[in-house]
């Protein structure tokens, strides 16, 4: 790996540790990650211009280097690889206030290729690939708890055709965040897309529902939505189940995960939906009448 980061971005460095798929090293006072780039190559230009967009707005966000083809991916054996400078801020897991005030507003237009937003017609294609999946590779002892969720995506695909306008506005935000996320993964490029500002609301508060002591009363202390608008949005974002399909593609590639058990807590994300349309009885919200009466 030193020979390929001297030859491609002319730094040289004796120091390279590795841990999982990432490399690290130090270079004139600063620390840097090479990590491997599982996306869609077609989006890396966009990322770097994200990136520097970012960096314009003082955003602390890792910054993206281009080596000597201008290119931010370099190849070392058989993968692509990315190397970025970490930003100068401490380490810390993230907090709610973090995604609320995470308010940056972009113009679709200028980052078409990491568009996000049309939820209903991503999980479409995605649900479709779950489903020949499942057929080809004739899984049986997941296929209950499959089934369910399935069934839950295409509630929230009919939620949101029906219900949702989408416009051009879009902010950036994060591909996942949970409750575990910290700062390093909240300003990764590689976990940056553009979508709508519900999509991380919607991912947070599912992971907390899921994975922490929650109350009513911290969930409401949450739920400050303004307009019907976001809060068909927040709806939609909820009922798609991620926390199940993500624990599915690491089931698919033989990592160890407790799928089926993922079942129990769907009462919490209920509960969550339930409080979100109480809170908004005012706004005549579209319902979802079998989620409003299951105990």
């Amino acid at each position: 790996m030193k020979e390929s980061i001297l030859y491609y971005y002319n730094i040289e460095v004796n120091n390279i540790r590795k841990f999982k798929d990432d490399f690290y090293f130090d270079y004139n006072g600063s620390n840097y990650i090479i990590s491997k780039y599982i996306r869609n190559v077609n989006e890396k230009d966009d990322i770097l211009k994200l990136n520097k967009y970012m960096i314009s707005l003082n955003i602390p966000v890792f910054i993206v280097l281009t080596n000597k083809d201008n290119d931010i991916l370099f190849k070392f054996e058989d993968d692509e690889y990315v190397v970025m400078k970490y930003p100068d801020i401490d380490n810390r897991v993230i907090s709610y206030e973090d995604i609320i005030n995470f308010n940056y507003l972009v113009n679709v237009d200028n980052f078409s290729s990491l568009d996000r937003a049309n939820w209903a017609k991503y999980w479409e294609k995605k649900i479709d690939y779950y489903e020949e999946e499942m057929k080809e590779y004739k899984i049986s002892d997941i296929l209950d708890s499959f089934n369910y969720y399935v069934g839950l995506a295409e509630n929230s695909i009919s939620y949101f055709n029906y219900n949702v306008r989408l416009s051009n506005i879009r902010f950036i935000s994060h591909i996942r965040l949970d409750i575990s996320s910290d700062l390093y993964d909240f300003y990764n490029p590689l976990n940056l897309i553009i979508d709508l500002r519900e999509r991380d609301v919607g991912e947070y508060l599912k992971s907390y529902v899921m994975n922490y002591s929650y109350t009513k009363d911290s969930l409401l202390s949450m739920l400050n939505l303004d307009n019907r608008d976001s809060v068909i949005l927040l709806i939609s974002r909820v009922l798609i189940p991620t926390y199940y399909f993500d624990r599915y593609d690491k089931y698919m590639l033989k990592e160890e995960v407790d799928i089926n058990n993922i079942s129990f807590k769907r009462k919490n994300i209920n509960f969550l939906i339930k409080l979100i349309f109480d809170k908004y009885k005012s706004f005549n919200l579209p319902y979802i009448n079998w989620i409003i009466k299951e105990n």
